[in-house]
């Protein structure tokens, strides 16, 4: 018969520093995402799955550009 499989999946990251001297503000908290699969196998070979990253949609800094040396306030996205 056809096999079932679920997982969940967590990962931490501490707090992390933008900038080369590791002062705010070009930090980031630390942050604690889940992801989440499930899927089935079939015996004629055929395996589908459905996966979601991020299943607790927690949103967080991947990156920042600090432009406070051109005279402006900065740019974080």
């Amino acid at each position: 018969g056809s096999q079932a499989r679920a997982s969940l999946n967590g990962s931490h990251q501490s707090r992390i520093f933008f900038g080369p001297i590791n002062q705010a503000p070009l930090t980031r908290d630390p942050v604690g995402t889940l992801d989440a699969e499930i899927g089935v196998a079939g015996d004629n070979g055929i395996d589908v799955s459905i996966w979601v990253r991020n299943l607790t949609d927690e949103r967080y800094l991947q990156d920042v550009i600090d432009v406070s040396s051109l005279g402006a306030f900065g740019l974080f996205y």
